[in-house]
């Protein structure tokens, strides 16, 4: 079945009646085929997945959220996912605001409905509202729609578990511990080992594994499906020390990091990268730079995006360095309420240049959460969880795991259309403004 959209704003002025109205097609993306079509790792269990999100009816549920960005964004069938370079101005669920968040507005089930062939769906925002510049509205999940990709005013992380499975064994603690991403239909383990000399000097060894799939078999059962085809390459690395180091292992595109900083007074980070089996050492210049030791799995370094990006030692801010002009290092201050120990954990959840963060403990710690858009703009969150080694996603699901459990998320924010307009509506504070979409079957 071929759908097809189309979206009406209106805006009112509260103080003189002036109404304006405008209307435009919308582009429809794969991402709601692929909701229903796919089952990544075999964890799809529909009747769990409906008790966490909830996918049918299909409106206003799986199609019953929208999102409002001040840019516009490009157009893919298939790059349905958040985008990373900007952050919405507004974002409406399947029900009424109560949270009393600025950017949400709420869904009109008076105005909504079924039509003969599709669905009518409105959101009205009032004038404190959404208010800002609109270049482009997308319909997304309702839960997409309910805080983005978090806010503090919902609980909401842009991530829905739907199932987990334990995992055990020596296996799950050795190799499927240390997963750092998913490409060309491989999934990647990387870590780092050490050993002390005659010299008294710490070398390092680099190991890179892979296999051919998340799971050796399909549908997944508990403790018995972890896969068994793993292949291991090690990588000497000429990095030696006088103290043994922590280090972080990533994954960004099909290129595995290791990263280790020198005490802070050196302000050295060594970055290692492995792609198509070729090993690359390279020290950046960063000062004031940590990477603290901590609970396993957790990293204080990636790369993500293009750019390395390393706590400092304050815990108060980051620093950003793209690996194409190692000299130009910014420093982006963090909205947290807790320096020093507080150590930020990063992670890249959408494999898109997005990084999370969030406090070092095995716990969310609601003060210490943040999401950081490739434009630098960072937004203070409240519930994304960092006690997970996120896998790139597949489609509209992201697999996950860390050393005791995999998991299976919906990435609530998903593009199930794209609607960039002819030219920004702007919405300011004595306006009222009605979205009104109407999804429907395309006829030939």
């Amino acid at each position: 079945m071929t759908l097809k959209g189309c979206t009406d704003i209106v805006l009112t002025d509260v103080r003189t009646g002036r109404v304006e109205s405008h209307h435009d097609e919308n582009m429809v993306t794969n991402a709601l085929r692929d909701l229903v079509s796919m089952d990544p790792a075999g964890m799809r269990f529909l009747s769990s997945m409906q008790s966490n999100f909830k996918m049918v009816p299909i409106c206003p549920n799986a199609a019953g959220g929208v999102l409002l960005f001040p840019k516009k964004v490009t157009e893919s069938v298939d790059g349905y996912l958040p985008p990373a370079d900007q952050w919405p101005v507004g974002y409406a669920s399947n029900s009424a605001d109560s949270t009393g968040d600025p950017l949400r507005g709420s869904f009109n089930s008076n105005e909504s409905y079924a039509t003969a062939n599709g669905y009518r769906l409105v959101w009205d925002f009032g004038t404190s509202d959404a208010n800002g510049d609109v270049s482009c509205i997308c319909l997304t999940t309702s839960q997409g729609g309910a805080a983005y990709l978090g806010s503090t005013f919902d609980s909401g992380s842009g991530l829905t578990s739907i199932s987990s499975v334990s995992e055990s064994g020596s296996l799950a603690s050795s190799i499927f511990d240390k997963v750092v991403g998913w490409q060309d239909g491989k999934i990647y383990s990387a870590w780092v080992t050490s050993s002390y000399n005659s010299s008294k000097t710490y070398s390092y060894v680099l190991h890179v594994a892979t296999a051919s799939r998340l799971f050796k078999s399909l549908p997944l059962s508990q403790g018995t499906n972890l896969p068994t085809d793993w292949s291991e390459s090690t990588y000497s690395l000429s990095y030696t020390s006088s103290q043994q180091k922590t280090w972080c292992c990533c994954m960004d595109g099909s290129t595995v990091f290791a990263l280790a900083v020198d005490d802070q007074a050196s302000s050295t980070v060594h970055v290692c990268s492995v792609e198509s089996s070729k090993l690359t050492e390279s020290t950046l210049a960063v000062k004031d730079a940590s990477l603290c030791s901590g609970t396993s799995g957790f990293n204080y370094a990636i790369v993500a995006g293009g750019a390395l990006h390393v706590t400092k030692s304050d815990g108060l801010a980051l620093y950003k360095v793209p690996m194409s002009d190692t000299t130009s290092v910014t420093e982006i201050a963090l909205p947290v309420t807790v320096g020093n120990n507080a150590y930020t954990c990063l992670r890249q959840p959408f494999g898109n240049g997005i990084v999370t963060g969030g406090g070092w403990r095995s716990y969310t710690d609601p003060n210490n959460e943040f999401v950081l858009t490739t434009d630098g703009t960072v937004t203070r969150v409240a519930g994304f969880d960092q006690n997970v080694r996120f896998i790139s996603p597949v489609g509209p699901y992201e697999a996950s795991c860390n050393s005791t459990n995999s998991y299976l998320s919906v990435i609530d924010p998903v593009l199930l259309t794209i609607n960039n307009l002819g030219s920004p509506v702007t919405k300011t504070a004595d306006k009222t403004m009605k979205v009104i979409y109407t999804l429907s079957k395309a006829t030939s």
